[in-house]
């Protein structure tokens, strides 16, 4: 019946006590537009593929790297001293512009059909004077909002499919259960649908906290009121542990409530403890003659499915994947710890990241972060051209953040003055931007260039219009 069980805690908040793996990344973003990555991560946890020597610069092999033990850079890791102390995998290449990363994770979700990986995109915009650098790097999730809610509708309708003639062979024709039926159909459906749909909301939201106790704290805050919404209160504990004899006496009541005897008298203790038991036993345990009868009328019904049993666990695998994502939110969460640092030409000017220097930027998270919608890092950076134009030293020299990004807020959408951009760093001087302020046909771009010239040429900052 390990089925039952997973139906009914698709809503609890578990927390998994597996080891914690942690995957270092360094990439180095170029001028051009080639890119460097180094990696140092668990071998074991590295797709076969990427631990083929070949595919990098180099590889060697080195012992277990935790975040408070490592800092330095990757490429320079001492190696392992013996095959047994072979546990992480460091290794680092460089590409070009138009090539491709080796893909150096990779997890199957529950139904291995899904997968998660880390996509990556780098535009690079030349914008005469100015090179802008936009990195976004995701670590996906397979979940959607419309996703969780067929998943939602497709696995009750799996479990009451099973459940129906497991409880009414095991009861006989003594007790009536429709109204457990519409129970589950109403009532648990409902419970369920919230309590995805506040996580999804939640955990998806651009002002999720970033600290792990606060946003744990918030989460827990969300699964009481949802359902205490629904009626159902004292399930946790003020440690916030859930309670699993608030649990049981609540299936107790459920189950006094919705389960009646056909000639009118209260259902009784030994149904009650019996049907209970189905819920504590271990399939290998069980408690009860009535325990046991459940137990094999699920099994029967499970094998009267078409495709019996494998078929029942993959739909089942399926569903889990759709609601809990590859790296899981709601059920065992994975433990994989990432920290990213991020190297790009000039100064990063927008992250989502913590800045580490004038052109470095690094992210720390964990793999479960990703639930729902997949964990992007991105960041931009805007690289001076102005090498060669003796007009420019001074502001080159001089400038700061905000004027890089005021004059990148001038020129980004003007095409007029990009190409006049282009011009200037070709001649080595700023004439062509001038006779563009003089004889431009567009007094939008007429203005602009002439604000572009007070900022590059008197150091100062761009006039407002």
């Amino acid at each position: 019946m390990n089925a039952v069980r997973q139906f009914l805690i698709i809503g609890a908040i578990v927390v998994s006590g597996c080891k914690v793996e942690y995957f270092h990344t360094q990439t180095t973003v170029f001028p051009d537009g080639s890119i460097e990555r180094a990696i140092l991560q668990p071998g074991s946890r590295t797709p076969d593929e990427a631990k083929d020597p070949a595919v990098w610069d180099r590889m060697t092999w080195s012992t277990e790297k935790s975040f408070d033990a490592f800092h330095g850079d990757i490429r320079r890791t001492p190696q392992a001293d013996s095959d047994n102390d072979r546990t992480y995998l460091a290794a680092w290449k460089k590409i070009g512009p138009e090539e491709a990363l080796p893909d150096h994770f990779v997890k199957s979700g529950r139904d291995e059909t899904f997968s998660s990986r880390f996509e990556r995109k780098l535009e690079r915009r030349d914008l005469g004077l100015v090179v802008e650098y936009i990195w976004n790097e995701t670590l996906t999730e397979v979940v959607t909002r419309a996703g969780i809610k067929a998943a939602r509708q497709e696995g009750m309708s799996l479990f009451l499919k099973l459940m129906e003639p497991a409880l009414s062979r095991s009861l006989g024709d003594e007790y009536d259960i429709s109204e457990l039926i519409q129970w589950f159909q109403n009532d648990a459906h409902s419970i369920v649908a919230d309590l995805t749909d506040e996580l999804y909301d939640l955990s998806s939201s651009a002002s999720r906290p970033v600290d792990e106790k606060e946003y744990a704290a918030i989460r827990h805050r969300r699964v009481v009121a949802v359902l205490e919404a629904q009626g159902l209160t004292g399930f946790f504990d003020t440690a916030g542990t859930l309670r699993e004899d608030v649990v049981l006496q609540f299936i107790r009541e459920t189950i006094r409530r919705t389960i009646r005897r056909r000639d009118g008298l209260p259902i009784n203790a030994e149904v009650v403890d019996g049907l209970v038991g189905v819920f504590q036993q271990s399939d290998e345990e069980p408690q009860s003659e009535l325990s046991q009868r459940v137990a094999l009328e699920w099994k029967q019904a499970v094998d009267s499915q078409p495709g019996g049993k494998n078929a029942v666990e993959r739909q089942v695998r399926n569903l889990m994947t759709r609601i809990c994502g590859v790296h899981g939110e709601l059920l065992p969460k994975s433990t994989d710890a990432f920290r990213f640092t991020m190297k790009l030409p000039g100064s990063v000017v927008e992250t989502n990241g913590q800045i580490a220097a004038i052109d470095r930027v690094q992210w720390n998270f964990r793999a479960r972060d990703a639930w729902p919608e997949g964990y992007t890092m991105s960041c931009r950076s805007l690289q001076l051209q102005t090498e060669g134009i003796p007009e420019l030293h001074e502001w080159t020299a001089m400038q700061n953040q905000a004027q890089l990004l005021g004059l990148y807020n001038l020129i980004a959408r003007d095409p007029a003055i990009i190409a006049s951009f282009k011009e200037c760093r070709s001649a080595k001087n700023m004439e062509p931007l001038k006779q563009l302020a003089t004889n431009s046909d567009d007094q939008d771009t007429v203005v602009r260039s002439r604000q572009v010239l007070r900022l590059l040429l008197s150091a100062g900052t761009p006039d407002s219009e």
